[in-house]
């Protein structure tokens, strides 16, 4: 299977071409129909050394998982290093029959995804509803804020802590964002900030909270006041009211 990166920004191309590189050498035997990057990854303003990467490479049957299809994992240990995880193994069959399941995480793949090797279609493929994503986007409103208290506490108003704990989750709060503005009957987008403009148009709150958390990414010594922390915390809380109100 060859590759195709060259859609990445310059800092993520090579690290998901060191990630997908072991499977793609050997895509049919393996049975790879595709690779797909992902999320703050495949963004133009992909930022090393705090954004992940993510990779899903989807099969046309179950995915290889003895230890001789895994030559190669040593560079999925050099690729934690560089702040991304291994990559999602799923089958064409999974996702059909997963969209109910993980639609948040599939309409993030299907708005933010580059397909870098082999053929899918991403938008008939990483299909979901607005149904859909209401009750997974509320319970993890929810769940993000319940730690994010207990966080807030265990860090002592460090900081430097605070935004080290903000900064880690800003991925998963843009695809939250971006599947709450579709259950409030916004439309998706890509790139964090027409994410956070369309939520705003949905939720009738201001994003400033987490644009403040996005803003972070990238700095040398970033810090977080504790009460910087408290309005993303608030402005979570508003987020689930409007959800649960849908």
């Amino acid at each position: 299977m060859e590759l195709d990166v060259s859609t990445l920004s310059k800092d993520a191309a090579p690290l998901v071409r060191a990630l997908v590189e072991p499977f793609s050498n050997r895509a049919e035997a393996m049975g790879l129909a595709a690779a797909v990057a992902w999320g703050f990854g495949a963004a133009p303003d992909f930022r090393r050394g705090w954004d992940g990467v993510e990779v899903a490479l989807v099969f046309t049957g179950d995915p290889p998982l003895a230890p001789e299809s895994l030559v190669g994992a040593d560079r999925l240990s050099a690729g934690k290093r560089a702040a991304f995880a291994p990559p999602l193994l799923v089958t064409m069959d999974e996702i059909r029959q997963s969209l109910d399941v993980y639609p948040v995480e599939f309409l993030a793949i299907r708005e933010t995804g580059r397909v870098v090797g082999g053929e899918l279609d991403l938008s008939e493929t990483f299909s979901v509803t607005p149904a859909n994503l209401r009750a997974q986007t509320e319970r993890e409103w929810r769940g993000i804020l319940f730690h994010a208290r207990a966080a807030l506490l265990g860090s002592g108003g460090s900081p430097r802590e605070l935004a080290g704990i903000a900064v880690i989750g800003a991925d998963r709060l843009v695809a939250l964002a971006r599947a709450t503005a579709v259950v409030l009957g916004g439309e998706p987008a890509a790139d964090p900030d027409a994410v956070l403009r369309g939520l705003e148009i949905a939720s009738d709150l201001d994003s400033g909270p987490l644009r403040e958390v996005l803003a972070l990414r990238g700095a040398t010594k970033p810090r977080l006041e504790a009460s910087a922390f408290v309005r993303l915390l608030d402005w979570i809380s508003a987020m689930i009211e409007r959800v649960d109100a849908a």
